[in-house]
């Protein structure tokens, strides 16, 4: 076991966002592994092995690395067979995993087959190790993500004969006060990963700088969803129709939801950003701006992360009647925003039309 060195594990953007944010901030020594499952995950890497800040950047392909299937059906088996077979899959991807005391996940230990796997090898061949959890956006602020689903359970019981529970760690946080807010009564350990300051900002500009990417947003900000996976048929229509109305306001662009893929706008109307959104607000105060979603997670971000306050208009009450997934903690989690805003009144649950068109007047540009 090596003495106080850190590895991160990553799948998104904003898992390596944070990673630097937590390196920085903590003063590690650290390794990066980066999942290459997102468009920019090659440009960013070359970025973090150009500024030399990690000791070590590997990128992980799935297929080859690990032997990840294609099928849906093979990833199944392939995930089941994995509690048996990780012993021998985990050394082949994550060479001398021992030499870390420090282990950070962020991926939902639901359904990360991988992290599952790596943190069942450090259980049973690591000592004196550490296992941490860290921001994911808004999902990490429920206490609850980290239980493990009934067939986990059982696999875990078949293969090992005891549960073996490996997910009971700390998180690292941007908004200790959001969590506790969101969940009372809870014992986790939070350790918050701390600011970003000019320094750190210009650090992360450099991680994140992809050539030829437009970071200016100069209007308000329309949030889309994946319509079928949110509404009803109707409700699909309903939505549709809100939107082409915001947008004929001429006051707003549109952000695409990455799986909406049927949704296309003109240039000058749609945010084409080729990474998440939360990257722009290095280059945005969005404080003077309004963002207008059903229930998006996004738009937490600016508050948790930059502590900007833009105005939030949350639509998911006027669509209530055609919504597919369940809102039951979107007002207590609306509550917690609203919370940790000096203006309160900038948080709006918009309940009818009526009211979204009071709102639409009284935008600015």
């Amino acid at each position: 076991m090596g003495e106080n060195k850190a590895c991160f594990f990553c799948g998104t953007p904003f898992h390596i966002f944070n990673s630097v944010l937590i390196l920085q901030n903590k003063k590690l020594k650290a390794d990066i592994y980066i999942d290459d499952v997102f468009s920019t995950a090659k440009q960013i890497a070359a970025n973090l092995i150009a500024i030399d800040m990690f000791e070590n950047v590997y990128l992980i392909d799935r297929n080859k690395d690990w032997g990840f299937p294609n099928n849906k059906i093979s990833q199944y088996i392939y995930a089941l067979k994995g509690y048996g077979q990780f012993n021998k899959l985990v050394p082949k991807v994550i060479r001398d995993i021992s030499q870390y005391s420090d282990y950070f996940f962020a991926n939902d230990p639901r359904t990360d087959v991988f992290g599952r796997f790596i943190k069942f090898y450090i259980v049973k061949n690591c000592s004196n190790y550490n296992i941490h959890y860290y921001d994911d956006g808004l999902g990490s602020y429920n206490e609850h993500m980290d239980d493990i689903t009934k067939i986990d359970y059982y696999a875990r019981k078949l293969f090992f004969g005891r549960d073996l529970l490996l997910f009971n760690c700390d998180y690292y946080l941007t908004s200790p006060d959001f969590f506790r807010q969101v969940n009372p009564n809870s014992d986790k350990t939070i350790i918050p990963i701390g600011g970003i300051n000019s320094e750190v900002n210009k650090l992360l500009k450099r991680v994140f700088y992809i050539d030829k990417t437009n970071t200016t947003v100069s209007k308000n900000v329309f949030f889309d969803t994946v319509r079928n996976e949110e509404f009803d048929k109707s409700g699909n229509i309903i939505f549709s129709r809100i939107i082409d109305k915001v947008l004929r306001t001429g006051k707003f662009m549109i952000k695409s939801h990455p799986r909406e893929i049927k949704a296309k706008y003109d240039g000058n109307q749609s945010i084409e950003f080729g990474l998440p959104f939360e990257m722009l607000c290095l280059y945005n105060d969005f404080s003077d701006k309004v963002f207008i979603n059903s229930f998006s997670t996004v738009v937490f971000s600016p508050k948790i992360i930059f502590n900007q306050e833009p105005k939030v208009v949350f639509l998911y009450k006027m669509m209530k009647k055609h919504m597919k997934v369940n809102d039951s903690i979107y007002d207590k989690c609306i509550e917690a925003l609203k919370s940790i805003y000096s203006q309160k009144d900038k948080i709006i649950v918009c309940e009818s039309e009526d009211a979204l068109n009071e709102i639409l007047n009284k935008c600015a540009i």
